[in-house]
């Protein structure tokens, strides 16, 4: 199954802030591609629209610390079966997905839900951050991990 994923969350820099923006960050991207993805020999790029958007928060989304916001994930499984495996079925079904995307996008801005073609009605589910799960999972995390480390110390030690 392969997912068709859409985010889009509901804060959004202003308008006449965005092209200053964008032109620093184009400026800072191409210093930044000539000083280290070119010499590094980089093979891929990650771009966040609109100036950075996991660099401004990063701390608020590791945290939790962000004031609570609506966002919208659209997905849609397809049987492996309908997905061509040629290279050029491929580029044409990525393509078609994009251009599906873009026109769900549309409907979205314009009526703020993403158009409904499938029979069954639209989950929505609200997501929250419960910190103290967060910290219990984390604490198993780091005392399984020593209690492995332990073990494996032993064992050394009794082989070696």
């Amino acid at each position: 199954m392969y997912p068709l994923r859409t985010f889009r969350s509901e804060t959004r820099a202003s308008s006449g802030d965005g092209q200053a923006k964008r032109e620093q960050s184009l400026a800072e991207l191409k210093e930044h591609i000539h000083k280290y993805y070119i010499p590094l020999g980089r093979q891929f790029m990650v771009l966040f629209p609109e100036g950075g958007f996991l660099h401004k928060r990063r701390e608020d989304i590791v945290c939790g610390t962000r004031p609570p916001c609506r966002t919208h994930l659209h997905y849609r499984l397809y049987p492996s079966s309908e997905v061509p495996t040629d290279t050029d079925g491929m580029t044409q079904w990525l393509y078609d997905r994009f251009i599906e995307k873009d026109k769900m996008l549309e409907e979205f801005y314009r009526t703020g839900q993403f158009p409904s073609k499938e029979n069954g009605p639209q989950v929505v589910r609200q997501v929250r951050q419960d910190n103290v799960r967060y910290l219990i999972l984390h604490l198993f995390f780091i005392a399984s991990t020593f209690l492995q480390y332990r073990i494996l110390c032993e064992l050394w030690s009794y082989f070696w």
